[in-house]
């Protein structure tokens, strides 16, 4: 495979309404395309990030690959070693600059060149960094294998850190086993004794700002200490370093069944950064749809110039409020739980409070849509809801019960018929013209008739009306009206 001189492969550039787009060069696909047998070769992919110390590193362990003339001018660029292209497990080396501040993101050009894809994201990002540091979080790491970090190019351990820290707060974008995310090397260089203050510093940061959130992001955090004194032994107690996190990677993701062809790779890298470029930011959503309307309404509660809420700052409770909606968020999405078990789960831990409020206009399931279907307990909820938190039933289409009231937890069974989506509801309108209204009874025997015994006409009708007699009918018991 003739390599490309520019390794780029993924970067942030500003768009025509001067947001930020994710530019993706395609040399993912194009070094994929260059495997000779990309639908049985099974990449192992290692991401190096730092500086001066990183080139160096790279240089070493990949002495026929031309590092220096194959450097990428994009954030972040890829490559494939030399060496490994025929072999069944091609390794893949993602080069990226952090630490230092990166340069300004450039325009985007108005049509991409040849094989470079742009993809405008939905969500803010505080700078071209910031946008970088999500791109690695949520879709370099998303196919890592071993992330290696070299404390020596960034201005501090605390730097360091904190860079590790800022990626696992954004939460790995994976729904597979936290066995099979990145294992990190943080490579510090100097004496041993040195090494070992840096990694106790290095710890020391990771409980003080709270690292809750880092082992759902990686399944492990390593510590090597290298003598950068002869570039052999630089070499070597790395690449053993790095060998031995590949093989243990290799064994978790044949156990998980997570070991992904080039093609594999190739295809769910498309569909990642497509979702990447979507992703919804909690906090952006919450201001945009939801932070004014909640200030509104517990202003007008209290006045249309009122400041607190039972004593409260408004401004208080809706930081309150948008911490537990971000909490949340990210609960959801760590666990790769469904929101409807998040939900049904929500209303069980707050029934002994919901439970007393009753409503016969807004379903109190979802607090959104109108109530439609009441059950005994006074508790009633929509269609969208009865689907969600109900049971289909095995004979019927578009027929569900719901067994237990999740806002009460009051039994009785409830079967609800819903509407079909793609259908508009059924109405029975009866005049009450002729005797008696007899003329109307006449025709609704001879459609049941023609439906047959099997089929009720009351089965059949979403609601019926009827005017003077016809609303007697309408309003009479199916048997009676047709005895």
């Amino acid at each position: 495979m003739s390599p490309r001189i520019d390794s780029s492969w993924l970067d942030v550039a500003v768009g025509d309404n001067k947001t930020f787009i994710i530019r993706d060069y395609g040399q993912l696909e194009y070094i994929v395309s260059g495997l000779p047998n990309p639908k049985q070769q099974i990449p192992k992919i290692s991401v190096f990030l730092g500086g001066g110390t990183k080139d160096s590193a790279l240089q070493a362990l990949f002495p026929y690959n031309n590092i220096r003339r194959t450097r990428s001018t994009a954030s972040i660029g890829l490559r494939v070693d030399n060496l490994s292209v025929e072999n069944g497990e091609p390794y893949l080396f993602v080069d990226g600059e952090v630490g230092q501040s990166i340069s300004s993101p450039h325009q985007a050009q108005a049509t991409p060149g040849p094989g470079v894809q742009d993809h405008p994201i939905a969500w803010k990002a505080a700078s071209a960094q910031a946008a970088v540091s999500t791109i690695f979080s949520r879709l370099v790491f998303l196919f890592a294998d071993v992330v290696c970090i070299f404390v020596d190019d960034f201005p501090s351990i605390k730097s360091c850190a904190r860079f590790l820290l800022e990626c696992g707060t954004k939460r790995s974008a994976s729904s597979l086993p936290v066995a099979v995310r990145p294992r990190v090397i943080v490579v510090m260089g100097g004496s041993s004794d040195r090494a070992r203050e840096q990694a106790e510093e290095f710890k020391r940061v990771l409980r003080d700002e709270n690292c809750d959130h880092l082992p759902r992001s990686f399944s492990g955090v390593n510590f090597l200490s290298v003598d950068r004194s002869t570039d052999a032994c630089f070499r070597d107690r790395l690449r053993a370093s790095i060998r031995g996190r590949l093989e243990d990677m290799r064994e978790a993701r044949r156990d998980n069944g997570a070991l992904f062809s080039g093609l594999h790779l190739q295809g769910l890298f498309d569909l990642a950064v497509k979702h990447l470029a979507l992703l919804l930011e909690p906090r952006a959503v919450f201001r945009t749809l939801y932070r004014s309307p909640i200030i509104r309404g517990m202003r007008d509660y209290e006045g249309q110039m009122g400041q607190t809420v039972f004593g409260t700052p408004v401004d208080d409770i809706t930081g309150q409020v948008e911490s537990e909606f971000v909490s949340q968020f990210y609960s959801v999405v760590s666990h790769g739980t469904l929101t409807a078990d998040h939900r049904r789960d929500h209303l069980l831990t707050i029934n002994h409070e919901l439970g007393k409020v009753q409503s016969a206009k807004i379903c109190l399931y979802c607090l959104v849509r109108t109530a439609q279907h009441p059950q005994s307990c006074h508790h009633a909820l929509c269609d969208q809801c009865a689907q969600i938190f109900g049971y289909p039933a095995h004979d019927a289409e578009y027929q569900f019960t719901v067994s237990t009231c999740l806002i009460c937890l009051s039994g009785g069974t409830m079967v609800i018929d819903v509407l079909p989506p793609t259908m508009n509801p059924t109405i029975l309108a009866i005049d009450g013209g002729g005797v008696r209204g007899g003329i109307p009874l006449e025709y609704l025997l001879l459609i049941q008739e023609s439906l047959g015994p099997q089929c009720k006409i009351q089965e059949l009708v979403d609601l019926s009306v009827g005017s003077s007699s016809g609303r007697f009918i309408s309003h009479t018991p199916p048997d009676a009206a047709f005895r």
